[in-house]
Parts: C-alpha cells; sequence; structure tokens
C-alpha cells in the first residue's frame, strides 16, 4: 500500500469516528447507592479489640515509645519560650502525650485545648472561646473582630502569654484557605504560642512555603503507636455522614468554579436569607430580578433563570410556585450556618 492510500485510509477513518454520535451517561453523583456509614458502636468496638489484643504483648514496647516521646518535653518548651510554634507528627496519637505535657509545662500558664477533630469547633469558636475564656468578655463576633480584639488586649497586658494546643491542627474543619489564613494571623499576635500535631499523610500540603514560615514551625517527630481512639469519636465524618464541615467544603468547592456575577447572585441569595429568622425564607423571582439588575449582576430574566438552574443542579436551592398567585419562589437549600459561614469567611 502506498503512502497516499495510507493517508486517504487515515482520513476516511477519522472523519467516519468523528461523523458517530457519541454517548453520554445520564447518571449523577446522587444516583449512587452507598452503603450505610458504619455506626459508633462498630467503630469503638474494633478500635478497643485491637488495643486489647496487643496490649499484653506490646506493653513494653508503648512504655518504651511513651517514654521517649516524653523525654523531648524540655525542648518543645524551650522552643515555645523562644518564639517558635511546635508541630508533632509521626505514627499513633498523640493526644494523651499533649495532656501530659499540658500537666508538667502549663498548669501554671494561660492555656486554650481545642480538638481539631470535633467537627463543631471552627476558627470563630477557637477565637470566641478566647475572648470569653481568657478576657472574660461575652461576644460571638466575626472572625477579624476577634483578631482585633484578642490583639488589643494582648498588647494591652503587655507580657502575657498564651499557649494554644491544637490537637490534629489538620481536621476537616481546619483544612481550607481561610481557616489557615485566620491561625496564621492570630500566631502573629505578640505572646500567643502554639502546639499542634497533625495526623494526615498530606498535612504538609497545608502551607506554602511563606505560610509555613510565617507560622514559624519546628516539626517534631514523636511516634507514640497509640490507636486514635478520641480522634475515632467523631465518626460522621469519617464514615461519609453529612456534616455542616463537608457542606461548607462542597459550596466552596462549587462557587469557586463559578463566575464573578455568580457568586455575587448567591451573596445576595445567602444575605437575604440570614437576614430572616424563619428559616424556609424564600425570595420571590421577580424581587431577586430585581435586585439582580440594579447590581448590574444581570439584564434579562432568561439569565438569571440559566444562572439559578446551575445553582440547582448543584443542590444549592429550589425553585417553586406559591400556590395561592403561581410566583416562582426562590429557596436555598443549604444551612443557615454554612451561609453564615461562607459570607463571613468570603468577607474577610
Amino acid at each position: 500500500m502506498t503512502n497516499l492510500s495510507r493517508v486517504d485510509v487515515y482520513l476516511t477513518n477519522y472523519f467516519e469516528a468523528q461523523s458517530s454520535k457519541s454517548e453520554t451517561s445520564n447518571k449523577r453523583l446522587n444516583s449512587i447507592k452507598l452503603d450505610s456509614p458504619i455506626s459508633q458502636d462498630v467503630v469503638q468496638q474494633t478500635i478497643q479489640t485491637l488495643r486489647d489484643c496487643g496490649d499484653d504483648k506490646h506493653k513494653e514496647n508503648y512504655r518504651s515509645a511513651y517514654l521517649n516521646c516524653k523525654s523531648q518535653f524540655p525542648r518543645w518548651w524551650n522552643l515555645l519560650s523562644s518564639g517558635f510554634n511546635v508541630l508533632l507528627h509521626g505514627y499513633g496519637s498523640k493526644q494523651s502525650l499533649m495532656g501530659e505535657f499540658i500537666k508538667e509545662f502549663l498548669t501554671d500558664y494561660d492555656h486554650l485545648i481545642v480538638n481539631g477533630v470535633d467537627p463543631d469547633i471552627t476558627m470563630r469558636t477557637v477565637l470566641n472561646t478566647i475572648i470569653r475564656e481568657l478576657f472574660s468578655v461575652s461576644a460571638n463576633k466575626p472572625v477579624n473582630d476577634c483578631l482585633s480584639m484578642i490583639s488589643n488586649h494582648m498588647l494591652a497586658d503587655g507580657g502575657r502569654d498564651l499557649f494554644i494546643v491544637f490537637m490534629n491542627i489538620d481536621g476537616p474543619a481546619f483544612r481550607d484557605v481561610s481557616s489557615q489564613l485566620t491561625l496564621l494571623k492570630l500566631v502573629q499576635i505578640p505572646g500567643i504560642h502554639l502546639l499542634a500535631s497533625v495526623d494526615h499523610i498530606n498535612a504538609a500540603l497545608l502551607w506554602d512555603q511563606n505560610k509555613a514560615t510565617a507560622l514559624n514551625w519546628v516539626w517534631q517527630k514523636v511516634n507514640m503507636f497509640e490507636p486514635y481512639l478520641i480522634e475515632t469519636q467523631y465518626h460522621g465524618v469519617i464514615a461519609g455522614k453529612d456534616s455542616q464541615i463537608l457542606a461548607y467544603s462542597s459550596l466552596v468547592h462549587v462557587l469557586k468554579s463559578l463566575p464573578s456575577n455568580a457568586k455575587k447572585i448567591f451573596r445576595i441569595l445567602a444575605s437575604n436569607c440570614i437576614s430572616h429568622e424563619n428559616a424556609a425564607y424564600s425570595i420571590k423571582f421577580p424581587d431577586l430580578y430585581k435586585l439582580c439588575k440594579e447590581k448590574f449582576l444581570t439584564t434579562t430574566e432568561q439569565t438569571l433563570r440559566a444562572q439559578l438552574t446551575e445553582f440547582n443542579d448543584h443542590d444549592l436551592l429550589r425553585i417553586k410556585k406559591q400556590s395561592g398567585d403561581g410566583i416562582e419562589c426562590v429557596c436555598l437549600i443549604v444551612g443557615r450556618e454554612v451561609l453564615q459561614e461562607y459570607l463571613e469567611q468570603s468577607e474577610g
């Protein structure tokens, strides 16, 4: 076969392949049937069984590992006193070891213990707890206001130290960029020291070079080989159950892929929802169109509907008609706390 004939064959095959209709799947993620999540009893029973089986056999090894890690306490204290922040890594749970360090070195100092694997704790919770416990001020303020208040109090007290013991700083609620930036601003306040632990294999990816330098980390390896009994109490996160943390992360992920005007439209919806006490609040489509048009976010109803359809496809809202007049209403189906956190973080 000549070269010209080969070219004719290739071209023919190419155009035949292009002319055939491609098949697309109509399956969606929410149509996949997942196995039911593991119950807490099963998780705890399995871990306890494994621990009981190994206690007698490895008792001396556990003890040796514990004493070896504990011998590093003076070094940690010197690093913290010198202005560094200590980050513990290695095999096994470190919470009992960190608790022992608190008893020996931090009893006479102001300190705050943060359990990073608790899904109910966020950076805003941490900041408001500092204000309430340390400065005896009852407040539930946004993140930036909390940082300013803490900074002012620490500077006014002059020489006061606050040690934050952050167990599992790589917990799901603290992996997003905004939480890490807030943490960075917090530890840069004079007098605040941080002792933290990580267990996730990719924990180092939380910080780029600039952030890691600003956090002033000194990595310390501690191989405790202790089972993660405390950490696995919050099995909802590791077993795939719905949670506010995952909902917030999903919301941020979806909105990042949308254009600027779409994000602003969603902010209008979120702000209107938060401003009403009724959890099932919905805004009429004509009213929403008017608000968006005033802010030059859309020019036609068709454009706005297309954007709302995008939100609907991502399960962020529902569009329904009122029973009386038949007017379409837009209702967000994202939790109020998630919306509140999104508005605060996006403003920051």
